[in-house]
């Protein structure tokens, strides 16, 4: 099984657009605390969140898996 690094993709992603985790949370509409367990790998978003977290960040899903 390969395993994705989701949670370190969507940090180093995030931090290369200069979004705080805040701003990521507002615009997604979910909390904080929510972004940051997926983000350090403790839960993983259902695949219609990769899409969204994409289209926010504006890269292709794949680079978040």
């Amino acid at each position: 099984m390969v395993r994705s690094n989701f949670g370190g993709n969507l940090r180093q992603l995030r931090k290369e657009k200069g979004i705080s985790q805040k701003k990521l949370a507002e615009q997604l509409s979910i909390s904080k605390s929510m972004l940051s367990r997926w983000e350090n790998g403790k839960l993983y978003p259902q695949v219609i969140w990769i899409y969204e977290i994409a289209d926010k960040l504006k890269v292709n899903p794949k680079e978040l898996i």
